[in-house]
């Protein structure tokens, strides 16, 4: 990070804390002086800590520095969060959800082509194994590089 990209920040708050840490202590690269400004995961306790209070489902995107930084866009329970979902399944998933009187499951669990029980295979798993046993899949397969776990 330069100066530069600091004082063209949209938080010129932030920036202008940054620059200034970084005139009182020169010796730092900037790059650290911009670390020690960057968001910083919420440790309190849940719900009442979190943005969502109740409706937090605490699904750790505001416990890592990377989340909590987009959380106000990305939370279903922040904003007009969940009012989005029904814009955006068409085009994430090619249709909107079918709301037929005769079957609510897409009501409930959103646009889905079959919803299956799946039961755990490896053993000490720490809940079934289900998305672990996936993620293996995945892998031996060739249908990912890699898998991610946050």
């Amino acid at each position: 990070n330069t100066v530069d990209e600091l004082l063209s920040c949209t938080d010129k708050l932030a920036a202008a804390c940054s620059l200034l840490f970084i005139m009182m202590e020169p010796s730092l690269p900037i790059c650290s002086a911009v670390a020690l400004s960057a968001p910083k995961p919420i440790t309190g306790k849940w719900p009442q800590a979190f943005p969502a209070k109740d409706l937090c489902s605490n699904c750790g995107l505001c416990k890592s520095s990377v989340g909590v930084a987009s959380v106000t866009e990305a939370c279903a329970f922040l904003g007009d969060g969940m009012s989005r979902v029904e814009a955006l399944e068409a085009t994430v998933h090619g249709r909107a959800r079918s709301l037929d009187g005769d079957n609510l499951d897409e009501a409930h669990f959103g646009v889905h082509e079959t919803i299956v029980l799946a039961r755990g295979f490896l053993k000490n798993a720490q809940w079934t194994g289900v998305t672990t046993g996936i993620a293996i899949a995945w892998l031996e397969s060739g249908m990912v590089d890699a898998v991610v776990v946050a």
